[in-house]
């Protein structure tokens, strides 16, 4: 059974939209531990990366995608992924402000201390490995 839509929101309950800055905090869920040998090294490099997000779908998940280009080949790898709250860190809005409406910034400590605040949170569900 399917979710009803929700707000999109980071993990400090601060809006996203699309066009928004986050950074990706961790990944948990169903689709991660069933996400293929190969693919696994892919997706865990967009962890502590920003992404702008590229869509929020009808159950109010912000997706973000990265893409690793092989110009040799002349072929492109891409994954998407729809965060759920406590996996990302709204960095800036769409208008480029901070998301407190400040001019954008990044506290490295802060972030880092965002960071352990999550992976704790998820390790204790369901149990699970830290994937942060």
């Amino acid at each position: 059974m399917n979710s009803p839509p929700r707000a999109p929101i980071d993990c400090n309950g601060v809006e996203v939209r699309v066009g928004s800055r986050v950074r990706v905090l961790g990944l948990s869920g169903d689709w991660y531990d069933k996400l293929p040998t190969e693919e696994r090294p892919l997706v865990d490099s967009m962890i502590g990366e920003v992404f702008e997000v590229e869509e929020i779908d009808a159950y109010g998940q912000p997706w973000v995608c990265k893409r690793w280009p092989d110009e040799a080949a002349g072929t492109c790898v891409s994954h998407s992924v729809a965060l759920e709250p406590a996996e990302m860190l709204c960095i800036d809005t769409a208008e480029g402000q901070g998301a407190d409406g400040r001019q954008n910034t990044i506290d490295l400590e802060t972030a880092k201390q965002d960071f352990k605040r999550v992976s704790e949170m998820l390790e204790g569900l369901n149990g699970g490995p830290d994937r942060a």
